[in-house]
């Protein structure tokens, strides 16, 4: 069984909150940001180094999973003879400057979406598997008043698809994670949303998601409006990880 969080309860699945969601939690890579290219050119250019060749396979097998899964899974598959912290360097500086002097490839309807929040009242959250450096930058770029806050991959907890992110990103939000909606792309993604027991959408994107119980989809955040908040809201909550937390 998954390990319960603070915030977390087990009982009834129909969340106490009404109307509107006292907060939105948003993946960051595949789900805010068109960022998935970046991160296939920066892993790309890091295997390149070490004499490897970075493979559609290998890129969508990426998707979703904290850094350091990433890195090991490349040293063991490969041999690599570099440390994971070299590696990790590698990757982070490459992302940091692709963020940092490219165009913001917002995805269809995310910074629409982030604005009408701040309009709302609503809070918001970035909770994400890519480092506080990026972070960092991304919050610059975003809304006047959104994202007040992240929670970032290389902070002291459980990755995803965990329930930890998502239930430190509500509590620095001062809100209850069942009074929120999490949007997310990814398998480890979407798993670690439904194990906080927070209000789960996913958006499908690169990789496949399976089909969860309790997971709202919807194509795209363009379609993201109040009545679809308030509509959220009233559906049951995931009764947490379906797959108990076990790592894919």
């Amino acid at each position: 069984m998954g390990r319960l969080g603070v915030g977390q309860q087990r009982g009834p699945l129909m969340t106490t909150a009404s109307h509107m969601p006292h907060g939105l939690l948003f993946d960051l890579d595949g789900t805010l940001l068109n960022s998935e290219w970046y991160w296939r050119e920066a892993e790309g250019g890091v295997l390149a180094k070490h004499g490897i060749e970075y493979t559609d396979e290998l890129a969508e097998a990426a998707i979703g999973i904290p850094l350091s899964l990433w890195i090991t899974r490349m040293r063991e598959r490969f041999g690599i003879a570099a440390s994971p912290e070299t590696m990790e360097r590698e990757l982070i500086d490459l992302m940091a400057e692709f963020t940092d002097s490219r165009p913001t490839l917002w995805r269809p309807g995310a910074y629409e979406l982030l604005e009408r929040s701040v309009e709302l009242g609503i809070p918001t959250a970035l909770v994400t598997a890519s480092p506080q450096v990026l972070a960092d930058v991304v919050l610059t770029k975003a809304p006047a008043g959104a994202l007040q806050t992240y929670i970032a991959g290389d902070m002291k907890m459980a990755p995803k698809p965990a329930a930890d992110p998502y239930l430190a990103a509500a509590q620095l939000l001062g809100v209850n994670p069942q009074h929120c909606i999490a949007f997310e792309d990814s398998p480890f993604g979407i798993r670690s949303a439904m194990a906080a027991r927070t209000h789960a959408v996913l958006i499908p994107f690169i990789v496949k998601v399976p089909e969860f119980d309790g997971v709202v989809t919807v194509s795209s955040l363009e379609d993201v409006d109040d009545d679809f908040l308030r509509h959220v809201m009233t559906l049951p909550l995931p009764a947490g990880d379906p797959l108990d937390g076990a790592l894919e």
